[in-house]
């Protein structure tokens, strides 16, 4: 049976054949014959083999030993991408599969990891064993530890590649805290409190839409991509997951351009640290990136820049709406109507004077800029796609520097029609 090693390494991607006696790298002609073959060969099995790799049989018994940061990030290489789709495709299937089994022999409730809960019951999971466990993502593949060592690792951000021009992004423990595939260990459901008692709490009006679809779309296609850098930088995914549903063009044949909508001469060269929490907080360290037009044009590279531009503008008004409203006006907009009226700018910081000062930002920009300056019903627009319950309303958690803020949104729309009926 033919045997073939691929690894990543800080000098990029790796190409052995493992003989009984011998490794030897591949040339690029041998690379693409071998990829040729597997590409058009079916996937028998996929198993890991230790914390590090996994182990990939085809039909035409060729096998496959991969490190497991091997898939974290895209190939410009079009054999090897084409050879990374289908192992995503066949796994993402698998999963798929476990999944729908592990929801018939719970009568359909199937348990959600890291997703936010209704404030009106205690979440409730099933008491899980990892070991041995594949995480399946756009991202790529990335083998299961148990949770304590997955707390302990360190968590860093590389940015390497083989083309100078084609950044890539690759993170240990990258999908740590994203739902698993599921090996029962036992049945017992255990009821674990999760503190959202709101600081804050904000009425807003606003239709909710977010049964139309494009949620949806945006989560099976960018999903995992938002999950990762908004819970890693301390923002509320739900929220996240609405705001770049709302700013995306159209996914066709699955790729998206531009999803955060950005304007790239405002962007590239801009340096970004971004503060690193955990379930714990802030963890003291950071990730810091230089954003280029390459990495802008990569979906992770997109949403890692659109991320980090509303952490600097939540972080510049201390509030997550004014600086959700800020991604669209412009994150100055709010220092310069402070400037033009002659406010004191504090007076209009903090989550309990969003709503004000959003207000105001909108008074500044009609007057100064026109009617047509951006989008005024931003925060509406952005609210609709939020998952919120009967009553409509959603806690949203964000981290402040060290503290950690819940704000109760309440959608007045609904709650007024519901008192009406």
């Amino acid at each position: 049976m033919p045997r073939y090693y691929f690894e990543l390494t800080e000098n990029g991607r790796k190409y052995y054949k493992i003989d009984q006696t011998s490794t030897k790298s591949l040339s690029p002609e041998e690379l693409k014959t071998i990829i040729d073959a597997m590409t058009t060969s079916k996937i028998f099995d996929i198993a890991p083999l230790n914390d590090n790799t996994i182990n990939i049989t085809f039909t035409n018994t060729m096998e496959l030993i991969l490190d497991k940061n091997f898939f974290h990030y895209k190939e410009y290489n079009p054999e090897v991408e084409a050879l990374r789709n289908k192992i995503i495709a066949y796994t993402t299937e698998l999963e798929k599969t476990r999944l729908e089994n592990f929801s018939k022999r719970y009568n359909g409730y199937v348990p959600q990891i890291n997703r936010h809960k209704s404030k009106n019951r205690k979440p409730m999971f099933v008491a899980i064993s990892l070991a041995g466990a594949i995480f399946i993502t756009g991202l790529g593949i990335s083998l299961a530890k148990n949770s304590k060592n997955n707390q302990a690792e360190k968590e860093q951000i590389i940015i390497s590649s083989e083309n100078p021009e084609e950044p890539t992004y690759i993170a240990d423990n990258v999908l740590s805290d994203i739902e698993p595939s599921f090996e029962v260990a036992s049945e017992e459901i255990i009821e674990e409190p999760i503190n959202t008692e709101p600081n804050i709490i904000i009425d807003y009006s606003f239709k909710n839409i977010s049964q139309d679809g494009k949620l949806a779309t945006t989560e099976e296609y960018l999903g995992d991509y938002i999950s990762y850098y908004s819970a890693r930088w301390g923002l509320p995914t739900d929220l996240v997951l609405a705001q770049i549903t709302q700013e995306r063009p159209s996914i066709v044949d699955g790729n998206c351009k531009n999803p955060c909508q950005i304007t790239y001469r405002y962007f590239i060269g801009e340096t970004f640290k971004m503060p690193v929490y955990d379930a714990n907080g802030f963890t003291g360290t950071y990730d810091e990136f230089t954003v280029s037009e390459a990495s802008l044009n990569s979906n992770e590279g997109n949403i890692m820049a659109g991320i980090a531009y509303l952490r600097k503008c939540i972080d510049s008004t201390k509030s997550l709406f004014t600086g959700l409203y800020l991604y669209n006006q412009g994150e100055p907009s709010l220092r310069q109507a402070c400037k033009y009226y002659n406010y004191n700018i504090d007076d209009y910081k903090g989550d309990a004077n969003s709503l004000a000062a959003c207000e105001l930002i909108t008074t500044y920009n009609r007057e100064v800029h026109g009617q047509n300056y951006g989008d005024y019903n931003y925060l509406a627009n952005v609210f609709r796609y939020l998952p919120t319950s009967d009553r409509g309303n959603e806690v949203l958690s964000y981290y402040s520097g060290e503290e950690k803020i819940n704000i109760e949104l309440n959608n007045t729309l609904l709650y007024n029609s519901e008192l009406s009926r």
